[in-house]
C-alpha cells in the first residue's frame, strides 16, 4: 500500500497541472515576420439583421421624417436602443422604410445598401446621401473562459483573439489547440477547430469574425479529469485514510 502511494500520488499532482507550452499563443510566430495576407470578406446582410438607416438631403424636413422613426424611441440600455432604433430584415431579405417602401437588402453589404437608398431616394429629394450601419455586432465566446456570454462590438472587424479578449482570456484549463468556431451561412452550420498556437491562423478565413458567431473553447485534459486542488485533497484523504486502516489491520 506505501508503495502504491508513492506511485500514486507524484501521477496525480502532475497529471492535474498544465504545461507553460500549452497556454502560449502563437508558438511558432517569427518576430520579424509581417502577416499581411488577411482575409477580410465584407459581411453581407441576413434576414433577422438590425439596420441603422440615415438619409440626409437639402430637403431636411423631408429626411428628419423619414429618420423619426429611429430617432423617436430612447430606451436606457444601449443594446435595447441599438434594436429599437433600427430596422429589422424580414425572413424574405427586405426593410421597409417610410416613403420608399419594401427595400431588398438580403446578402448585400451596407455601402450597397446605401447606394441603392440613395437612388430611390433622389426620386424625393435632392441630393440625398445614406448612411447604413449594422447595429448587432455580437459574438458568443463560451467554454473555458474567464467571462462567457454574448459580447458586443462596435467595429466592421473583429478577429478571434479580440473576441477572447473580450471574454478575459481563456482560463489555464482552455485548450488553445483546440477552439471550435460555430458559423451560420445559407447553407447551414458550419463548425470549424482552430489552433491559436498556430501563427498562420492570422492568414485563414477565420482570424476575422462574422456577426453572430459562437466560439467554444473546449477543456485540456487536465479539466478533463478535474484534478483541481479540492479533489486532489479528497483523493490524498481518501488513500491516507486507508493506509492508517491498512497498517491497524495488519498485524
Amino acid at each position: 500500500m506505501k508503495k502504491f502511494l508513492i506511485i500514486v500520488l507524484p501521477v496525480l499532482l502532475l497529471s492535474s497541472c498544465v504545461r507553460h507550452r500549452d497556454m502560449a499563443y502563437l508558438q511558432d510566430a517569427q518576430t520579424l515576420i509581417a502577416y499581411e495576407n488577411y482575409r477580410v470578406e465584407e459581411y453581407r446582410i441576413k434576414p433577422y439583421d438590425n439596420l441603422i438607416i440615415k438619409m440626409n438631403s437639402f430637403d431636411g424636413e423631408l429626411t428628419d421624417l423619414i429618420n423619426q422613426d429611429q430617432t423617436s424611441i430612447n430606451i436606457t440600455d444601449p443594446k435595447g436602443s441599438l434594436y429599437f432604433n433600427s430596422y429589422t430584415v424580414d425572413n424574405f431579405g427586405f426593410v421597409t422604410l417610410p416613403l420608399l417602401g419594401d427595400v431588398q437588402v438580403k446578402e448585400k453589404t451596407t455601402k450597397e445598401i446605401a447606394d441603392i437608398i440613395e437612388l430611390l431616394l433622389a426620386d424625393y429629394v435632392k441630393y440625398p446621401t445614406v448612411s447604413v450601419k449594422l447595429s448587432n455586432y455580437q459574438v458568443t465566446v463560451l467554454g473555458e473562459v474567464k467571462d462567457p456570454g454574448v459580447k458586443y462590438y462596435y467595429d466592421s472587424k473583429l478577429t478571434v483573439f479580440q473576441a477572447i479578449g473580450m471574454a478575459k482570456d481563456l482560463t489555464v484549463y482552455g485548450n488553445r489547440k483546440s477552439i471550435k468556431l460555430i458559423r451560420e451561412s445559407e447553407s447551414g452550420t458550419s463548425v470549424v477547430m482552430l489552433d491559436l498556437t498556430r501563427a498562420d491562423l492570422m492568414e485563414s478565413d477565420y482570424y476575422f469574425l462574422k456577426p453572430n458567431d459562437l466560439i467554444y473553447v473546449e477543456p485540456t485534459k487536465a479539466r478533463t479529469f478535474n484534478l483541481n486542488k479540492s479533489n486532489i485533497e479528497l483523493i490524498t484523504g481518501l488513500l491516507t485514510f486507508g493506509l492508517l486502516v491498512y497498517n491497524f489491520a495488519t498485524p
